[in-house]
């Protein structure tokens, strides 16, 4: 997945070079740059790349800009990573990567969902099959030795031959059978126990097959002579009518793979060979129409595990397909709303559009300021790639503090914390630092692309109600006095600062009193450049009045009292 994000953002990157502007010229500016701070994509995989490859991950994040150098310093960039990554090897290894990856969740997938399901029933009625007709032969054996007149000391031999193949035969599918019930000996054996499994039913197989042809026929059938009788194969032994029939049905019991099925004709050949080098096997077994019969079965084996594989490839793709189109479903509805409303909405599917009121809700709201300049000198698409970029670090942000991002209007973004089901934990500090961390985010990502852009950012406490509104392009939102405080306390921030009410600061102190800590609980710490995690300060705002920056004027009561700058030690 990475490496097609980072083929993605390199095939961007080789249109720039296709179309001329590479140059010469551009390369020895870019020379003079070489030191140019790059900024940092939003995305966790250009996070990841820029620790271990710096020149791949600015590449993957280098924007336009209005500075000739830097544009050529990414381009020549870019054309040195399209020379690294243009190899045809690279590709055959995403291509085999990805194969293998894939083959790896198919062999699992057939190895529990259809080789082992029923597996010790399979075993047990294995098991059951074999006894039961052994016993049948031997029991028939038995009365036909006593009634034969022919029975000799030879004979007599075959018997307990036999018997003794029959007998290791039940040995190991007994065997097989316990082994298969030990949860312990599948987990060890892991997807080498279908190759266990295959090696006992092919032992199965030619123990039986012995076992028949080791038995001689009883007596002369009256009117044949013994050729004649030895050319159209009759017999009083019945018994060694059942040499076919038994092969096919202990060799067709268990669900194997292609793979496996391919070494039953030569371990059909060698049985056949074996048994007929050693002159000892009748003249049924060694009936060349019967050994033809033979052959074409285990051919018909290695068919029919053919198909089996092929028909599960693609169940098992169909269902990989759904599994993902499922998760991606998921994925929207929780970027939509809280996932616990989702999980809600998922029990009752039925019920109307849910509602919920929160008590204690800490809500921030930020606004870029300088953008509107910002976006007039650029073109639209240029906007909305500065845009995402600096909401791609708000959001992991969001992801750090375990923040709920309600939603985004305009420039404008909107988290917040609660009770459930808006989020799982509510920590009125942890907003705080989260409107601090984006603070700190916008001026670092302004200084690395030389712009002006800054944001100020509004946090309050109260209660309020969520819910789902309308039937199309349903989001959750928030509504109440809250919200309305909020855009006050936004908009009548300080430039680059963090302005909090009097209801969060009270929220803040519970909580620190409930902790029994003199500084705020722990958060989850950034990959690179946030917050840390340090003690607050709220200094009180000495301003008499909230003053926006259009010069609209607010008295403190809209907002519940006196506001407070946030601040922290770094």
């Amino acid at each position: 997945k990475h490496l097609k994000q980072l083929r993605r953002h390199t095939f961007s990157a080789r249109r720039c070079c296709s179309a001329g502007r590479c140059c010469s010229k551009e390369r020895d500016a870019s020379d003079s740059d070489a030191d140019i701070p790059r900024p940092m994509s939003p995305g966790a995989f250009a996070s990841e790349a820029s620790d271990a490859h710096p020149a791949e991950s600015r590449i993957l994040v280098g924007k336009r800009s209005r500075h000739p150098g830097r544009r050529s310093a990414e381009r020549s960039a870019a054309c040195s990573l399209d020379a690294v990554l243009e190899p045809p090897t690279l590709r055959a290894f995403v291509v085999v990567r990805g194969f293998l990856t894939m083959e790896r969740e198919f062999q699992e997938w057939f190895h529990y969902e259809v080789f082992c399901h029923e597996l010790v029933l399979r075993v047990t009625r294995h098991l059951a099959v074999l006894a039961g007709v052994t016993l049948l032969e031997i029991a028939y054996l038995a009365i036909m030795s006593v009634v034969s007149s022919e029975a000799d000391e030879g004979r007599a031999t075959g018997i307990h031959v036999f018997i003794l193949c029959r007998f290791l035969a039940l040995a190991c599918v007994g065997t097989c059978r316990a082994a298969v019930q030990s949860e312990g000996f599948t987990k060890v054996m892991g997807m080498l126990l279908q190759w266990f499994v295959f090696g006992v039913s092919c032992t199965v197989a030619g123990l039986v097959y012995i076992s028949y042809a080791a038995l001689h026929p009883f007596g002369d059938v009256e009117g044949c002579d013994q050729e004649a009788r030895r050319g159209c194969g009759l017999t009083h032994n019945v018994v060694l009518m059942c040499t076919l029939p038994m092969h096919v049905l202990l060799t067709s019991i268990y669900p194997f793979r292609f793979v496996p099925t391919l070494s039953m004709l030569p371990i059909t050949c060698t049985i056949v060979v074996v048994v007929a080098a050693s002159g000892e096997a009748n003249f049924v077994v060694q009936s060349l129409f019967l050994n033809v019969l033979y052959l074409l079965h285990a051919l018909m084996l290695i068919l029919q595990g053919w198909l089996m594989e092929r028909g599960c490839r693609g169940r098992f793709q169909k269902m990989t397909a759904v599994l993902q189109t499922r998760q991606r479903i998921k994925d929207v509805l929780e970027t939509l709303m809280p996932p616990l409303v989702v999980q809600e909405i998922a029990k009752n599917p039925n019920m109307a559009c849910p509602h919920h009121e929160f008590r204690c809700a800490t809500v921030a709201q930020s606004d870029l300021c300088g953008f509107t300049e910002l976006a007039s000198t650029r073109l639209p698409h240029e906007v909305v790639e500065i845009v995402s970029e600096l909401f791609g670090l708000f959001d992991n942000l969001t992801d750090e503090f375990s923040i709920y991002k309600v939603e985004t209007v305009g420039d404008a973004y909107i988290a917040a914390l609660a009770e459930p089901p808006l989020s799982t934990h509510n920590s009125p500090s942890a907003v705080v630092r989260f409107g601090l961390a984006m603070v700190d985010a916008t001026h670092r990502w302004s200084d690395s692309h030389g712009e002006t852009v800054s944001i100020r950012v509004g946090v309050h406490t109260g209660h309020c109600i969520g819910g789902i509104v309308g039937s199309k392009m349903q989001r959750y939102h928030l509504f109440g006095e809250l919200l309305q405080a909020l855009e006050i306390l936004e908009s009548t921030a300080p430039r680059g600062h963090v302005q909090v009410s009097s209801a969060c600061r009270a929220a803040v102190e519970e909580e620190l009193a409930a902790e029994g800590e003199d500084s705020p609980p722990q958060v989850k710490q950034p990959s690179r450049g946030t917050l840390p995690a340090s003690k607050l300060h709220l200094e009180l705002r000495s301003a008499e009045a909230l003053v926006t920056s259009k010069g609209e004027a607010h008295t403190c009561e809209e907002v519940g009292g006196v506001t407070y700058i946030a601040s922290a030690d770094l």
